[in-house]
């Protein structure tokens, strides 16, 4: 039997369209951030054009792909440190919303305060951990002869704190950024992946494939900006993020399913990385 209901006009109902669901979830992450991007960037572009008297041709040549002069970089990281933090700023109002049932019933953890300090212990763990990738990919990458290379994501996030966004890039960071993308790359992402694992019963299979494939999402889209690396410094900086996704995944999982959980852990992260900048 279809779990839709149709109103009188053979239609989905709006209420139904709200619902909390998964494949929404990821939906509304993908349409708001490609198109919230887009048309946050036109308006950033347009509003700094007239702020700083340049034309907004200018501001469209320098804003939106960094360029070769060093003069003018300064627009770029401008542009990207408003693009970032309102894009985020819209995620973070829509992904929530969405998920509100997820995060209404997973709030029933902090009843639990066992459950709490291992998720504490878990958070911090994973912070150390995380700063240790860090470093040895690092070494790795300085062995090999880039030692001025490291992920472009990174690299845009400190040089959009350097040209004067930095109380910008803190909110979208530590507060936006581990939120949205824990309910879509572990709560959603892992909801789906269960449709298909859960028939398997097979336990410890199902825990592989769910986590490996939340890594894996949650990796791609941050190294998209480095497609341009040499293969080698490529493959060692995903996997800092692959294993990073994997371990967000795994405290996630191990956690009764607690997005509370890797939420914690995902923040604690960016402060401790965006206070050393």
């Amino acid at each position: 039997m279809n779990n839709y209901k149709y109103n009188n006009n053979n239609s989905f109902s709006l209420k139904e369209l709200f619902k909390t669901n998964p494949l929404t979830i990821v939906l509304v992450y993908l349409i708001v951030y490609i198109f919230g991007t887009l048309l946050v960037s036109l308006i950033v572009s347009e509003v700094y054009a007239n702020i700083k008297n340049l034309s907004l041709q200018e501001v469209f040549n320098y804003g939106l792909a960094k360029p070769e002069d060093v003069n003018k970089q300064e627009i770029f990281y401008n542009i990207q440190t408003y693009t970032n933090f309102f894009t985020y700023m819209l995620l973070f109002i829509t992904i929530p919303f969405f998920s509100r049932d997820y995060l209404k019933e997973d709030l029933s953890i902090f009843k639990d305060y066992k459950r709490v300090i291992i998720i504490i212990i878990c958070a911090i763990l994973f912070m150390l951990i995380s700063k240790g990738l860090s470093d040895l990919s690092s070494l790795i990458i300085d062995k090999m002869g880039y030692s001025d290379l490291t992920s472009q994501n990174e690299d845009l996030i400190l040089k959009m704190c350097e040209n004067g966004g930095k109380g910008l890039v803190v909110v979208s960071t530590v507060f936006f950024a581990p939120i949205v993308e824990e309910l879509v790359y572990r709560k959603a992402l892992i909801k789906l992946s269960e449709r298909i694992t859960n028939e398997w019963n097979k336990k410890v299979l199902e825990a592989i494939v769910n986590i490996s494939l939340s890594a894996l999402i949650f990796a791609l889209p941050h190294m998209l900006s480095s497609q341009n690396y040499p293969v080698s410094v490529w493959i060692v900086l995903f996997m800092v993020y692959f294993i990073s996704g994997a371990l967000l995944a795994s405290i996630y999982y191990f956690n009764k399913k607690n997005i509370y959980a890797s939420t914690l852990a995902h923040t604690l992260n960016n402060l401790y990385a965006i206070m050393h900048i």
